[in-house]
């Protein structure tokens, strides 16, 4: 018999099951399930280090630090069939692969604004 059929006969694969359900790792880890193993981190962050707001540049839109480019404009363009490395080779210069790359991470967090950004400036001009 293996150790499966062992533990299910002596009946502690019912206790294990019943330890993990109730959130607890049987006999290694007092920590529940739902906690943070690393209690000062959390689940999602909302800082980034290269994109901010500012009024009055860009409508108050996110755009990378120090510069006038805005995170949809970076978006349109990958959305457009550009890689990380041609917008930094043909489009912007001047921004390093970290800064389009937490463009991207930027853009995962908040994707409807970003997705309605980028549609409004792909939208024909109104006459």
């Amino acid at each position: 018999m293996g150790q499966a059929g062992a533990l299910i006969q002596t009946g502690r694969l019912g206790k294990i099951i019943d330890s993990v359900r109730e959130g607890l790792a049987y006999g290694t880890v007092d920590t529940p399930c739902w906690e943070p193993y690393y209690p000062a981190m959390d689940p999602i962050s909302e800082t980034y280090r290269y994109i901010v707001r500012s009024a009055g540049v860009r409508s108050g839109n996110p755009i990378v630090e120090g510069t006038r480019i805005a995170v949809h404009d970076v978006i349109g363009l990958i959305q457009s069939g550009e890689t990380v490395d041609t917008v930094r080779a043909n489009c912007f210069p001047q921004l390093t692969r970290s800064q389009v790359y937490e463009c991207l991470a930027y853009y995962e967090d908040h994707r409807g604004e970003i997705d309605l950004l980028v549609a409004r400036q792909m939208a024909p001009a109104s006459e």
